[in-house]
């Protein structure tokens, strides 16, 4: 008998909501998901259905990519997958603050690396560093 199978007849109904940002937005090609599902486990399972371009990239076997985040109603980020759902929850998945990428991914070459939210004048300070490294032929990535 499988979880769904197992679960009272109340929780058939439940709806939830799941907004998608950034890169999960992209490859399932909407910003939003509505799912019928009683935990975070089994909502993540069924985005997965739903959605099979977020596999496994995003969502594998009922949880998220350690680079994504569930926030719960926009109130809390819960990794639980047994954390209970409502009817009319909302889920949004968001990347993780990647931030503690950054040195590795800048000695391996890369020219810059930014996070959200970018200021204007923070990205064009990084467009200007590698424009005149490429006018001077100094860049070679």
């Amino acid at each position: 008998m499988t979880e769904a199978q197992s679960r009272p007849e109340c929780y058939a109904s439940l709806v939830v909501t799941f907004e998608l940002y950034g890169v999960a937005r992209l490859r399932a090609g909407r910003d939003r998901v509505p799912v019928a599902a009683a935990s975070l486990g089994e909502a993540l399972s069924a985005l997965g259905v739903a959605c099979p371009a977020l596999v496994p990239s995003v969502v594998e076997r009922g949880r998220l990519q350690s680079h994504y985040l569930a926030a719960l109603n926009g109130v809390q980020f819960n990794p639980d997958p047994t954390a209970p759902l409502a009817d009319g929850d909302v889920v949004v998945i968001l990347s993780a603050d990647a931030t503690r990428q950054r040195e590795p991914l800048l000695a391996a070459g890369a020219s810059a690396y930014l996070t959200k939210p970018i200021g204007v004048a923070q990205l064009l300070e990084v467009l200007d560093g590698i424009l005149a490294a490429d006018r001077s032929g100094q860049r070679t990535t």
